[in-house]
């Protein structure tokens, strides 16, 4: 399975492969602590599938960031992380615990944002060593709504532009414990 950007093949089983070890290693140093991220499930789904399969009518939290190509202005790609709220706070709550302070909304939305940066840093490194030419992303934005809504917001405008959204269940260990589960849409290089 692979797809293009701007006429370069990326192989996806090849960047799913690398980017949960990726993540962890930079989740571990940023926390000193042994993190493991795991994929639980794949799939590729129709941009018009995705309420349908996610939309519970639940409150999420969802950071959301757009890959940009090397000239700064060509889109090609979205990011999106989806987390239920128990599982948002206790991501954050991991995040900050080496800084030993309290977890307010406000903080606990940086450590979400910073989290983003980690995952779509990882995405837009991995597809830049593929095509050999500079990827950037958006500044990552948390927003806290319910899951149709979000999802609705999110990827109606990206389904005029993506005939695909591949769709990763993960979950973040630390050591054995399970910290929390997300799911991890992404879509990349247009029409498939």
């Amino acid at each position: 399975m692979s797809i293009s950007i701007m006429a370069t093949p990326i192989d996806m089983r090849r960047l799913l492969k690398l980017l949960p070890q990726r993540i962890s290693e930079n989740l571990s140093i940023l926390i000193n602590d042994t993190i493991q991220m795991k994929i639980d499930k794949y799939c590729r789904v129709k941009p018009e599938e995705i309420i349908e399969r996610l939309g519970r009518n639940k409150p999420i939290v969802a950071v959301y960031s757009r890959l940009i190509g090397y000239n700064n202005k060509e889109d090609i790609g979205h990011v999106v992380i989806l987390l239920e709220l128990d599982n948002a706070r206790s991501l954050a709550t991991m995040l900050l615990s080496i800084a030993e302070i309290d977890v307010e909304e406000e903080v606990a939305i940086d450590a979400l944002r910073e989290f983003g940066n980690i995952i779509v840093g990882n995405i837009v490194a991995l597809i830049a060593s593929c095509i050999n030419k500079a990827v950037n992303y958006s500044i990552p934005e948390v927003v806290i709504d319910t899951d149709i809504a979000i999802l609705d917001s999110i990827i109606t405008p990206i389904a005029f532009n993506y005939d695909y959204i591949d769709l990763v269940m993960l979950n973040v260990y630390t050591l054995s414990n399970l910290v929390s589960s997300l799911q991890l849409l992404y879509c990349i290089g247009g029409h498939a």
